[in-house]
């Protein structure tokens, strides 16, 4: 089934993005569904706290899987973004995947970004694209980008591409979404409302249909 780590990395619903999105974060909290096969199988909850130019946002996600009566998927994760007068000062997130542990920080460095996995670090560009993106101007430019999965902190290229828009029900309304592909080592789905805020995500699993992470 979901074993593999292929759809975990895509569950986040923020990330540490590179520079300030023009569309606003919300305060309090905002809930998304994880569902699989037609059935829910976890939840996503990120809070937002404005405090003066600066924004704390806390990322709560747990997700339990099972095949046949057998969990074959338990995870959770939780991290905890700063931001200062629109610029990310710190990411760290903590992701224990079927009992594997997975320590993932980020933090500003003079040539891009830090990013450090289980006590191993690399630099990354500034402009890298967060996995899950939480606001549609983080996505520009389009084209060839670094991207950091914050899941396990995994690092690589994708070609990201702009879809026609679609039409989705979103809270028993109907909506215009932005659409995005993310193509590479790292494959999603994700759609926008005109705010660009996100609203939806579509990534693959190893077996079976695809995962969806959606707006309650």
């Amino acid at each position: 089934m979901m074993r593999h780590p292929a759809f975990l990395s895509a569950l986040l619903m923020l990330a540490a993005l590179p520079a300030w999105a023009a569309c606003d974060a919300p305060e309090g909290k905002v809930a998304y569904a994880v569902n699989w096969g037609g059935d829910r199988i976890g939840t996503d909850e990120v809070e937002f706290h404005h405090d003066g130019d600066k924004l704390l946002v806390r990322t709560r996600m747990e997700v339990k899987a099972s095949m046949l009566f057998v969990t074959v998927l338990r995870m959770k994760h939780e991290s905890e973004e700063v931001w200062v007068d629109g610029k990310l000062r710190s990411f760290r997130g903590r992701t224990v995947d079927n009992g594997d542990v997975f320590e993932v920080a980020i933090e500003p460095a003079p040539d891009g970004f830090k990013v450090t996995r289980n006590g191993e670090s690399r630099i990354v560009p500034a402009g890298f694209l967060p996995g899950s993106p939480w606001c549609t101007d983080v996505l520009s430019p389009l084209g060839s980008r670094t991207l950091v999965d914050l899941v396990k902190g995994k690092v690589g290229t994708v070609d990201l591409v702009r879809r026609p828009d679609e039409t989705l029900t979103v809270g028993g309304q109907t909506v215009t979404a932005q659409h995005y592909d993310m193509v590479g080592e790292l494959q999603r789905e994700s759609w926008f409302d005109a705010q660009g805020r996100f609203l939806r995500a579509r990534v693959p699993a190893k077996l079976g249909p695809k995962v969806t992470i959606g707006l309650e």
